[in-house]
This record gives C-alpha cells, sequence and structure tokens, in this order.
C-alpha cells in the first residue's frame, strides 16, 4: 500500500513539475498535443490512432504542424474538446494541462520517467 502512495505522488510531483513548465511557456493545446505525439513516437507507442476532428466547427484553426499530432490525440482521447470546439491555439491552463498529460500517462500505460526531461528540452 505504501508502495502505491509513493508511485501516485511521483506521478501527482511530475504532472505538476510540467504543468507549471506548460503554464510559464504559454504552451496552447494543439503544441501540448505535438509534444505528447512526438514524444510517443519517439518511444515507439502507436500513433496511428486517429479520430476524424472535423466534427470540431473549428478544425479548419489546427495549424499545418498540429494536424497529425491533433488527429492522434483526440483519437486516443487525450483531447476531448472544451466546450464543443478543439480550441488549438487556446491557453493551456494548469486543469488542462494535467488533465492532458494524466490522459497521456494512461495512454502510454506508466508515468513517463522521462516526459519531464522532454517536457523540458521542448520548452528551452
Amino acid at each position: 500500500m505504501k508502495l502505491y502512495n509513493r508511485s501516485r505522488s511521483l506521478k501527482a510531483q511530475q504532472i505538476e513539475d510540467i504543468c507549471n513548465i506548460i503554464i510559464k511557456k504559454n504552451t496552447n493545446r494543439e503544441e501540448l498535443a505535438t509534444m505528447f505525439y512526438r514524444y510517443a513516437e519517439k518511444l515507439g507507442y502507436d500513433v496511428i490512432v486517429a479520430d476524424d476532428i472535423s466534427v470540431f466547427p473549428d478544425a479548419d484553426k489546427v495549424s499545418n504542424f498540429a494536424k497529425k499530432a491533433m488527429i492522434w490525440a483526440n483519437g486516443a482521447r487525450i483531447i476531448t474538446g472544451d466546450s464543443g470546439m478543439s480550441n488549438p491555439q487556446g491557453t493551456v491552463n494548469r486543469a488542462v494541462g494535467a488533465t492532458m498529460l494524466s490522459r497521456f500517462t494512461d495512454f502510454i500505460g506508466k508515468p513517463g520517467q522521462n516526459m519531464l526531461l522532454y517536457v523540458l528540452d521542448m520548452a528551452l
């Protein structure tokens, strides 16, 4: 039981640390989706999973560099919409960042121990 709590605390601390970096850099949703997409791809995870983002009225607002990532993040349920919109340029606040990060770690099946280093590298 103690090991579970310690592991849970580590994941919570990693999420908090990464969210602080994301907020400090004014990261938007499509940028964060792209970071997760590239990290998952680098680790060899399936990034083929996809879902139609054209269901969102603002799907045409997704930048070209982020299209694959947003389609993947929607299919992987890392991004599920923001009041019926994909809101690709919406700034990620602490709650959204924590939610997306938690969904991402659930997607890869474990807390990404190197995720903090990867986000630091991408953000700096």
